[in-house]
């Protein structure tokens, strides 16, 4: 099989145009939705949010065996098809009851997931276990190319044009259709020797999970709580503040940030670890006191304004290009028996939930008098993930790291 150093244009064209439509709307869900209720209901806002965030990894998990059985390419192109649809009825009918707004956003994150989980699968496919750290690189630089674009149109078109901002999210999701389409076949499906493997997580919930995986899932989990408070939590945690726009010209600044030095840090960071030797858990670790200080940061912005916004956004950068591409490689490497997309599928599970989890506290402690900042929550999330990761550091110095084999199923 081909065994690229990036992953194809077409993986690269795929990756930014749904990131465009994630990151035109995502971020803004708490300031669409409040055009729907009034301003006594923001607990009701947290929690469409927060279940539409959960179902954008979580809802992976009902995708798997639609996966092994049509492939990464069917599945992700019927997923993008529901998730347009699902946004062009919320634009259009504009629903008056709250559980229908709860539906749309169940069905709306499920279809995010699903084209996440096939994509990332497919590309797993695609590259040896060698070159998996560039690849997910490649791919995340893809995504911050996507995300440069979506928070800047986003945050031009949610004042007073949001169902403008709906139906440009899902022609977005209708381009990347189109893309995938093109994508020759033979790039899809799983490896041959998939069959000469049990795969208990296709066919129901494995007996146990790794230690090391869950130890893995846990630090994960509180990175993706603190992760939430900057892309869901933070436009309407600063709304009076800061304006919109200046808030999409900040994410637009992470992304550009991602797009000019990923590979730069990728290669740096490969240096520092590898699937034989481990991975480099200290610049993992520093990843994470790096996240928290930029979410104290922007807790800040009401006093500092937009010198405190744009320092934890900065730090923010800085953390995001060591551990979001990397923890894509360890979902693949700390498997051990579970398949490649179940890995992802247990990951995206726990990890959704986390940061619906994050999303929902987040929106909803800002309404509660003397409440705790969500920012400082983050940032004690951001902490704690340091802290789990070097436990599992010193675990993996005691027991020595030993990959899945790359003949494995993936």
């Amino acid at each position: 099989m081909r065994a690229p150093s990036v992953p194809p244009r077409g993986f690269i064209g795929i990756r930014s145009m749904s990131s465009v439509a994630y990151y035109m709307v995502f971020p803004y869900l708490g300031l669409f939705f409040s055009e729907q209720f009034t301003t006594t209901n923001a607990w009701k806002i947290g929690i469409i949010v927060g279940v539409a965030v959960f179902f954008t990894r979580s809802g992976a998990i009902v995708m798997l065996a639609p996966i092994q059985r049509w492939g990464g390419k069917g599945v992700l192109m019927a997923a993008y098809i529901v998730g347009a649809m699902c946004l062009l009825a919320i634009d259009w009918f504009l629903f008056p009851f709250f559980i229908e707004w709860l539906i749309a956003a169940a069905i709306l994150g499920i279809a995010f997931a699903a084209g996440t989980l096939s994509m990332k699968t497919w590309l797993a496919n695609a590259v040896v276990d060698a070159l998996l750290p560039r690849a997910y690189a490649a791919l995340n630089w893809a995504a911050n190319f996507g995300a440069f674009f979506g928070p800047l149109v986003g945050g031009w078109l949610i004042i007073g044009r949001s169902r403008l901002l709906i139906m440009c999210a899902a022609g977005s999701l209708l381009i990347t259709v189109a893309l995938a389409a093109f994508m020759p076949h033979s790039s899809d499906g799983p490896h041959v020797a998939d069959s000469q493997r049990p795969s208990p997580s296709m066919t129901g919930f494995p007996r146990r999970l790794p230690v090391r995986f869950v130890l893995f899932l846990l630090a994960g989990s509180l990175t993706w709580f603190a992760y939430a408070q900057l892309f869901i939590v933070f436009p309407t945690y600063i709304h009076g503040h800061l304006s919109e726009r200046f808030v999409g010209l900040l994410f637009a600044v992470n992304a550009l940030g991602v797009i000019g030095l990923q590979r730069v840090v990728a290669h740096y960071v490969q240096g520092r670890g590898s699937l034989t030797a481990g991975p480099p858990w200290g610049l993992l670790i520093a990843s994470q006191c790096l996240l928290g200080a930029g979410l104290m940061s922007l807790n800040l912005t009401p006093i500092w304004g937009a010198y405190g916004a744009i320092t934890g956004i900065v730090l923010f950068t800085g953390a995001e290009m060591i551990w979001s591409p990397y923890y894509d490689v360890l979902v693949v490497t700390l498997r051990e028996s579970l398949t490649t997309s179940g890995a992802f599928a247990y990951s995206g599970l726990f990890w959704g939930l986390a940061e619906s989890l994050g999303a929902g506290t987040g929106l909803a402690v800002m309404s509660v008098p003397q409440g705790p900042s969500p920012m400082i929550l983050g940032g004690l999330g951001a902490l704690g993930a340091a802290g789990v990761l070097g436990i599992l550091g010193r675990r993996s110095m005691a027991h020595p790291f030993v990959p899945p084999h790359n003949n494995e199923e993936a």
